[in-house]
C-alpha cells in the first residue's frame, strides 16, 4: 500500500526518515531452502544498494549463510538468522551476525542477550 504511485520513491522517503531520527529498518525476509544462493546475496544486496534497508531477519533453511556474510556489500549490514554454522560465527569477521530464536537475540561476537516479553 502506498499513499503515491510510486511506491519504491515512498519507501525509501520512510527509510531516510527512519535515519534521520536515528532508527533502523530491518526487513524479515523468507527464502526456501532450494533457491538459487546467488539469486539470494543478489536480492539482499539489491535491499542494501536501492533502500539502504539496514538489516535482515532471514527466515528459510539451508540459506546460504557463507555466501551472504562474505559478500562485501551485506558485511555491513545486520543479519539474524537461526542457523548460523558455527564455524561462521568463530571464523568471521563479521560484526553485525545475531543468532536468534524465540526467546533471545545472541550478538555473534560480543554475547548480548535481549530478551523479549511475550
Amino acid at each position: 500500500y502506498s499513499k503515491d504511485k510510486d511506491t519504491a520513491k515512498e519507501l525509501k522517503h520512510l527509510i531516510h526518515t527512519l535515519h534521520e531520527n536515528n532508527m533502523e529498518l530491518v526487513m524479515e525476509m523468507f527464502f526456501v531452502g532450494d533457491m538459487n544462493p546467488n539469486e539470494i546475496v543478489r536480492i539482499l544486496r539489491h535491499w542494501v544498494i536501492e533502500y539502504h534497508v539496514d538489516g535482515f531477519s532471514l527466515m528459510g533453511y539451508d540459506l546460504p549463510m557463507a555466501a551472504i556474510t562474505s559478500d562485501m556489500i551485506l558485511r555491513r549490514t545486520k543479519l539474524f538468522y537461526y542457523g548460523f554454522d558455527s564455524s561462521i560465527l568463530e571464523a568471521s569477521k563479521y560484526n553485525n551476525l545475531f543468532i536468534c530464536n524465540d526467546e533471545f537475540y545472541i550478538f555473534s561476537h560480543q554475547i548480548t542477550l535481549c530478551f523479549f516479553e511475550s
